[in-house]
């Protein structure tokens, strides 16, 4: 007879905890008969309960040394499921990690391209700016010449206008009511 599968283990198990002395030597054998990597891995698969069973029945049946070589792989079994847990979990963070760096370099490429663009347009508006104050200072002086030049032409016209009243007034002492004839001077 040999263990293999996880109901022979337990029974194993169960007989070796209610063994004596001469049935003890018959599952010594039974366990000697049993590939030791299939032994190891159920053991690796046993619940708690029925690791702690497993334990107690290696230790009765094979010794210390035995129970040493399966405490060893079960602690070994452990720290790499934890290991790899903890590496899942790591790779999960610098996933989302390179993920959130993606994310930043798309954003700060963006952004400065949008700053790009408020700079050209900063710039070509600090341009026009520059022209319509040059335009401003070139419409001011316009109009200062167009306010010079008003005031020349209305003292002008204001000349002209004393100048045909001066004129009317010498021309109506000359004409003569009913006779429209103008001597001349």
């Amino acid at each position: 007879m040999k263990i293999e599968t996880n109901e022979d283990f337990l029974k194993w198990n169960n007989a070796v905890n209610h063994s004596t002395v001469k049935t003890l030597c018959n599952l010594q054998d039974v366990w000697a008969r049993s590939d030791q990597k299939h032994l190891l891995n159920l053991f690796l698969e046993q619940t708690k309960n029925d690791k702690n069973l497993s334990v107690f029945a290696i230790q009765k049946a094979m010794g210390s040394e035995q129970l040493m070589v399966f405490i060893r792989a079960y602690a070994r079994h452990k720290a790499t499921e934890y290991i790899d847990s903890e590496s899942a979990e790591m790779d999960e963070r610098f996933n989302r990690l390179a993920k959130a760096e993606m994310e930043f370099r798309s954003e700060k490429e963006r952004l400065a391209a949008d700053i790009e663009n408020y700079e050209d347009s900063i710039n070509r508006l600090t341009y026009e700016v520059k022209e319509l104050r040059i335009q401003k200072e070139k419409n001011y002086r316009r109009i200062n010449e167009l306010s010079d030049e008003n005031a020349e032409l209305t003292t002008e016209l204001e000349r002209l206008q004393v100048f045909e009243a001066h004129i009317k007034g010498l021309l109506s002492d000359r004409v003569e009511p009913g006779n429209l004839v103008v001597q001349s001077v």
